[in-house]
């Protein structure tokens, strides 16, 4: 550590990309800040024009003269830093990342001057691997800067205090055992035991999960889904990538509706067979039926060839049956939104909520609930035709730092606040990879945190067989491989039709003007095929 007995003003140099005109105010505001509080702090903007020795030399002075190095993490930052940029863009990342990656390595990653910092906790998994196992500070509060500071001061943590005399205690003697008499039990260990989750009969992620699962994390959307089924009956679409808990919130929504005292018909048309998803006549008939059932009301008598015949099935049968609100919930949609009768089928969902507002319909007491990972408008290209383009939309988001964390604590805390940090940097708060990983930490086959991060991206690691199967989906859509492969390199796709497939696969987002991978495993793994 740097002694600042010889040095009152620490020295401190800050690397980061040009990312945009508002990033470098940014960097130049903390340059400023950190020297108005005491920080000898240098950043490129204070050079007029180009140095006398060159921009390579004199980052090269900066960072040996330094006692520490602020790397500012982003996408573009890290992309320029591991070397995986265009050749002509980012060439000074580029070279402070090489000098930085050697330093640690004559050093054995023994060094506390590179100091990982993101002024949005979204950038977290945007850490170079070389300082991964840093801490990181994310730049968002008062108090987050105030801690950054104490740790360039040389003044982080808390004094421990001074040391009393030496214990003096003995060690407790056990009780021989009386035969015919109970060995009684302590109290305090048995409880601490029923507070431990039974790992070895966690159920294997993945599925809809029941409403009273205590591993659930609620999120923004279930407050939004909550307060609407309570509500008299309205339309809500629920979006997401796909493994994002879809299912999981719409079920969710329809056990809360039922609380509410309304009727619901629940279909999830993954469970239709291929022939009757490819032919409307059979498929409106097998919905005809399926809300019949679920409402414990008489199934059509006959085949539906055409839409108006399933429409005054509803109209003139099975609504005028109900005496209250009811809702139709429909799960998994992108099946029938890809097939050729979409446009009419959904149409006439979106004439269901148009009716709704008069109260001599029947409609006006029938809600809608629609689940989606595909984009719809590729399919839909009339909005006003379509039933997604109204109504209450939930979309959901990946796990944050703090959900993550909770999950930790209804699993017994048995990570510790850095390796849920660590782990959330890996898998970019995705639910079903999240949920996972705890399952391949501490379910029947647990294996260790570190070699869990190590072998992620690998084929045949932890996630192999969800990697392999991510895989499996894209190959089998022309030109998508070679998207993704673009989205890593170069952070674009060829068209927005990619990324609205790649983004309902749940494997890229858009941030800012750039599309990124959803997670570190799926760039190095999509990287490397």
């Amino acid at each position: 550590m740097p002694d600042h007995s010889e040095t009152p003003h620490p020295k401190v140099f800050i690397s980061y990309s040009h990312d945009d005109e508002n990033h470098q105010k940014r960097i130049l505001g903390l340059a400023e800040r950190l020297r108005s509080d005491g920080f000898e702090t240098m950043i490129d903007q204070y050079v007029e024009g180009t140095p006398p020795q060159g921009w390579p030399r004199w980052m090269l002075n900066q960072i040996e003269w330094v006692d520490y190095v602020l790397l500012v993490c982003t996408e573009i930052y890290y992309r320029r830093f591991q070397g995986h940029e265009a050749p002509e863009l980012g060439k000074g990342v580029d070279w402070e990342g090489a000098v930085i990656t050697n330093e640690l390595y004559d050093k054995k990653s023994v060094s506390r001057r590179f100091v990982p910092v993101v002024f949005d906790s979204r950038d977290s998994c945007y850490i170079p691997k070389p300082v991964q196992s840093f801490s990181l500070h994310v730049l968002n509060s008062k108090s987050a800067y105030i801690k950054l500071t104490d740790y360039l001061a040389g003044v982080a943590g808390v004094q421990p205090a001074e040391l009393g005399p030496p214990p003096n205690r003995k060690r407790k003697t056990g009780t021989p055992l009386r035969f015919g008499e109970s060995a009684g039990a302590d109290s305090t260990t048995s409880v601490r035991a029923s507070t431990v989750p039974d790992f070895a009969a966690l159920a294997v992620p993945g599925g809809t999960m029941p409403a009273d699962d205590k591993f659930y994390i609620e999120r923004g959307a279930d407050q939004s889904a909550k307060a609407a089924a309570a509500r008299s009956c309205e339309t809500i679409i629920v979006r997401g990538p796909h493994q994002f808990g879809k299912s999981s919130l719409l079920a969710h929504y329809v056990a809360l509706c039922r609380a509410n005292g309304k009727a619901v018909a629940s279909v999830n048309f993954s469970t239709f067979e291929k022939g009757t998803i490819s032919d409307y006549g059979r498929f409106l008939t097998m919905l005809a039926s399926q809300l019949a059932r679920r409402l414990r009301l008489a199934a059509p008598a006959c085949e539906l060839k055409t839409q108006q015949q399933f429409l005054e099935f509803l109209e003139s049968a099975l609504l005028p049956a109900l005496n209250g609100p009811v809702i139709f919930a429909f799960d998994e949609t992108d099946r029938i939104l890809r097939q050729d009768y979409a446009q009419d089928f959904f149409s006439m969902v979106r004439m269901w909520h148009d009716d709704r507002a008069d109260p001599m319909l029947e409609w006006h007491r029938v809600g809608l609930a629609l689940a989606s990972s595909s984009e719809p408008k590729l399919f839909i290209t009339d909005a006003v035709r379509s039933p997604f383009s109204v109504g209450l939309r939930l979309h959901l988001e990946p796990f944050t730092d703090r959900e993550v964390a909770e999950l930790n604590t209804r699993y017994g805390s048995p990570l510790l606040a850095s390796d849920c940090r660590s782990l959330h940097r890996l898998v970019g708060g995705h639910p079903f990879l999240t949920q996972d990983a705890y399952y391949k930490l501490f379910g029947p086959d647990s294996i260790p945190f570190p070699l869990l991060c190590t072998q992620a991206a690998r084929d045949d690691g932890p996630f192999g067989e969800h990697l392999r199967a991510m895989l499996s989906n894209i190959l089998a859509a022309e030109g998508l491989l070679a998207a993704i492969k673009q989205v890593i390199d170069h952070g674009t796709v060829p068209r927005n039709d990619d990324f609205y497939r790649l983004e309902g696969a749940g494997l890229v987002r858009r941030e800012n003007d750039w599309i990124v991978p959803t997670n570190l495993i799926y760039k190095e793994f999509f990287r490397s095929v």
